[in-house]
């Protein structure tokens, strides 16, 4: 029955300590032995550990190698199929699966091919993504563009942006390196911040003196970090970075018992975009600042705001739990 469907190959990659054994090993992230594996021709894993760290009975083998080979079967008829097509659709699909299957240059070819038959925004993204894990950087900085070009007025633009103006950049760097590497991203993150700024596009420019406060804050540059972070607050509080950035310096400044502060960015929060993400932390925050000053109805007002504008979440959900207690409080008073 095995043999029907499967040929049976014996690598000793416990003993073997040869650069292949090692890397087969590190690829397939092989803890224990023996280790079972159930592999297509190209080398993609369908089922990755059969025997689970022990010897199982022979039957219940076959039956995991059966259905992995008919996983094998259906995904090949279902390759066949998008092939045949050629729509972008299912090419996407298609690429999905191969990405699954750890074969990401197959993968970034299809996506080529979908975005060639019409697939936009998410098939381009995907297909940066795939570019930068393959260490494909001159790919990448190209489908990047591409990007940037057909959805310029993308809220993920900005992003895109920081990440062409470093892509070509290393992202880790030996301890004796690192300070010579954020220098670099520094540097470069700069000129494309001096580029929006010439631009005029303000909330571009808060994403990058953003990312430009994450990376001094690091080199514990904080005065530095705190200059960017202040300026996105104070130019740009509704975009992204700048309601994050509400938050941040709101918590920082009750860290500092700077009651005034905290309030302050806290409401800018709420200001800005009330039905922010980042809204729920501004409740959360002035709701515990009113309680602490002896305020439980205006606490109250809070706690039902999370409730009504953020059903389903932890914070609506504890709110939800509190109120009672707070009610009968200000009933009390």
């Amino acid at each position: 029955r095995l043999s029907d469907a499967h040929v049976a190959v014996r690598i000793l990659a416990g003993n073997d300590l040869t650069p292949a054994g090692k890397a087969f090993r590190a690829r397939h992230d092989i803890q224990r032995f023996p280790t079972l594996m159930a592999m297509t021709p190209d080398g993609s894993v369908v089922d990755d550990d059969l025997l689970g760290g022990q010897i199982r009975d022979v039957e219940g083998i076959l039956e995991r190698l059966a259905a992995a080979a008919e996983t094998e079967r259906v995904f090949v008829a279902q390759q066949k199929a998008a092939l045949a097509a050629g729509d972008a659709a299912s090419l996407e699909a298609l690429a999905e699966s191969v990405r699954e299957r750890a074969q990401p240059e197959r993968a970034a070819k299809l996506l080529e091919q979908a975005v060639k038959a019409g697939a936009g925004h998410d098939a381009l993204v995907r297909l940066a993504d795939l570019r930068r894990d393959l260490g494909d950087v001159r790919g990448e900085e190209e489908t990047l563009d591409r990007l940037l070009t057909a959805f310029s007025d993308d809220p993920e633009a900005p992003a895109w942006r920081i990440r062409r103006a470093t892509a070509h950049l290393p992202t880790e760097a030996s301890a004796e390196d690192a300070e010579e590497v954020a220098a670099k991203h520094l540097e470069a993150l700069e000129t494309l911040r001096a580029a929006m700024a010439a631009e005029g596009d303000t909330n571009a420019e808060a994403h990058v003196r953003f990312r430009l406060a994450e990376l001094l804050t690091a080199q514990r540059e904080r005065k530095a970090a705190h200059e960017h972070l202040v300026w996105v607050v104070e130019h740009a509080p509704a975009s992204r970075p700048g309601l994050t950035t509400c938050i941040l310096l709101a918590r920082q400044a009750l860290r500092k018992a700077d009651l005034k502060g905290a309030t302050r960015y806290a409401e800018t929060v709420l200001e800005a975009d009330p039905e922010s993400p980042q809204a729920v932390d501004a409740h959360v925050l002035l709701g515990d600042l009113a309680y602490a000053r002896g305020d439980p109805a205006t606490y109250l007002e809070h706690l039902k705001a999370l409730v009504r504008e953020f059903p389903g979440t932890v914070a609506a959900e504890r709110a939800a739990e509190t109120i009672p207690a707070i009610e009968a409080e200000v009933a009390g008073n």
